[in-house]
């Protein structure tokens, strides 16, 4: 882990560790990146079509 973030420091590329391997805290830094895409994604616009029949 300390090579990559002195790999990182190196090439002046933003170094952020994750707390586990898990997409939820990959999401949760994403978030904390951009906050501002956070608010603009709210919830899924309703199905145009029945989920059950197609």
């Amino acid at each position: 882990m300390n090579t990559l973030k002195r790999v990182c420091e190196r090439h002046q590329i933003d170094y952020h560790p994750l707390r586990t391997a898990s997409v939820a805290s990959f999401v949760e830094l994403m978030a904390r990146l951009h906050p501002e895409h956070v608010a603009q994604l709210g919830s899924p616009p309703p199905s145009a079509f029945c989920l059950r029949h197609g």
